[in-house]
């Protein structure tokens, strides 16, 4: 009997190549300007871009399922979370000024809620919702 690959949700490399080269951008800015202040902001945007796109990259694993459970990757641990712990799962959507928002709820435990946003995921969270599910269910 072989037992069901590990699924994985992540944010997309795609995210962090723009990233990276909107921190190159940036840190070009901040060489060739001939303004002090400029070059300043253009500097701390590089590096706060540098960073952001360095947590793109290392939350490109964000969520993982298997058989027997999830396993959820922030940017310095990862928390397990085995089925018969999880007390929920949903993908409700929110209306706010005129857009709707979705994201992936897992409910676990005594009301401990982790929220993933599409962004986080990569994809549709109704989709990774019901993989989930069908996963949950096998």
């Amino acid at each position: 009997m072989t037992s069901r690959p590990t699924l994985v949700w992540g944010v997309r490399p795609a995210v962090a190549v723009v990233l990276i080269l909107l921190a190159l951008l940036g840190a070009a800015w901040s060489v060739v300007t001939p303004d002090r202040e400029d070059a300043i902001v253009g500097g701390a945007a590089a590096v706060v871009l540098a960073l952001a796109a360095l947590a793109a990259f290392r939350l490109r694993h964000r969520l993982l399922a298997d058989p027997a459970g999830l396993e959820v990757h922030g940017l310095l641990s990862a928390r397990r979370i085995p089925w018969s712990s999880v007390v929920s799962l949903a993908a409700p959507g929110r209306r706010r000024r005129g857009l709707v928002s979705v994201s992936l709820e897992i409910e676990y435990d005594d009301d401990l809620l982790i929220v993933l946003s599409r962004t986080e995921l990569g994809t549709s969270p109704q989709d990774v919702l019901d993989e989930l599910n069908a996963l949950r269910r096998s």
